[in-house]
């Protein structure tokens, strides 16, 4: 409380009771705001207290760092588009070829991959440039909805890579069992990516 004591300008008593009940919650980790209009612009609470004065910052806008954003997520996107697409051409041709559990979650990894490029990164393209979101409430929850799920969907789908290898190695006599055990890995991810995607929606 030095800041009420040493300071030169004369606080009313009241105003100092305000802005150490603000202390008190910022030290709870609670937002503190003021909107009283004795406090607009006030010297002493701009100097001597985070707190929301009634001052609104300078709105957003488009510049350098979001052009520099947006210029590495393009990157991202092709370089996505060119990999999963060939990943998913090729894991099309193999399986016309000779089936395998491998090539069905190499297909499935990649195309999961592909809606993470275009349902997460280029919403985030649009939105940088913009600088607000301009597809309504609605639009912006369905967008957030797929954008999750294809991040957990891919990261599920890795990890059903890793435990058919597993299995592989472990049984490796099991071989006609591995397509139902993949099938059943890879519909309890997309079900487990739908779920963890809800709270988005909400």
């Amino acid at each position: 409380m030095t800041g009420l004591t040493n300071h030169t300008k004369t606080v009313p008593k009241n105003t100092q009771q305000r802005f150490a009940n603000m202390e008190d919650d910022q030290q709870n980790g609670m937002e503190t705001t003021t909107n009283n209009p004795d406090d607009l612009n006030d010297e002493f609470c701009l100097q001597h207290w985070n707190v929301t004065c009634g001052v609104l910052p300078d709105p957003p806008v488009f510049g350098k760092k979001d052009a520099i954003k947006v210029a590495i997520i393009i990157g991202m996107m092709i370089v996505s588009t060119i990999g999963n697409g060939a990943a998913v051409l090729i894991s099309l041709h193999l399986r016309r070829r000779r089936k395998s559990t491998v090539t069905t979650l190499v297909l499935n990894l990649a195309l999961t991959d592909l809606l993470v490029t275009y349902l997460h990164m280029l919403p985030n393209i649009v939105w940088y440039c913009t600088v607000e979101w301009l597809a309504g409430n609605i639009m912006c929850k369905v967008m957030k909805f797929f954008s999750s799920f294809g991040l957990f969907a891919s990261s599920f789908l890795t990890v059903d890579i890793s435990l058919d290898r597993c299995l592989a190695v472990v049984n490796p006599l099991g071989k006609s069992n591995r397509g139902t055990h993949m099938r059943i890995l890879i519909g309890v991810s997309y079900v487990l990516a739908a779920i963890f995607s809800i709270p988005q929606v909400r």
